[in-house]
């Protein structure tokens, strides 16, 4: 299985966990892209440019995610203090304080998966992820699939069936 697959497996591992624990708790239903705003809020990102390239997402994109849950009373969008012309989003008092709900659920999320694969694997799966990966490639042209590069069976092209008929027509 590619890289890719298995880490949006796992993505959805954690997103259907902390949906069923809000769930769980009376806290909000959240959609996964609202899911993965309050995640990066309850890591302590307030602005939504800043959401927006952990997301890979635009800055509108995320506002209105913003908008939405402001307006559902989950988080609440003030004035910047260091600078009047933008806003920053903070989850509502109770879901944000030192042992807030959100916080409270990725730190047990944590712990379960702690506990699924050893403390071992736990730690070198965060310095596999913390680790320094460098600005993302730029991949040039990249090599054919291996299908195109595959040897052809003799005979099994155009070049290869005249050689033959004109061989053929030798020896005759």
């Amino acid at each position: 299985m590619s890289l890719i697959s298995i880490l949006t497996k796992r993505i959805n591992w954690f997103h259907d966990a902390f949906q069923q624990a809000l769930e769980a708790n009376d806290g909000p239903s959240l959609t996964r892209a609202e899911a993965l705003v309050i995640a990066n809020m309850a890591a302590g990102e307030t602005k939504a440019s800043n959401i927006a390239r952990n997301l890979g997402v635009s800055r509108q994109a995320v506002s209105q995610i913003l908008a939405e849950l402001s307006q559902r009373d989950i988080i609440v969008v003030t004035e910047n203090p260091e600078d009047r012309r933008s806003r920053v989003a903070r989850l509502k008092q109770d879901l944000d304080d030192e042992e807030d709900l959100c916080a409270r659920i990725f730190k047990a999320l944590e712990a379960e998966l702690e506990g699924r694969i050893g403390a071992r694997r736990m730690k070198a799966f965060h310095e596999a992820l913390e680790g320094a990966w460098g600005e993302p490639p730029i991949l040039k042209a990249l090599p054919a699939s291996t299908q195109q590069n595959a040897p052809k069976q003799p005979g099994s092209t155009k070049a290869s069936s005249s050689k033959r008929v004109k061989a053929e027509a030798l020896e005759g």
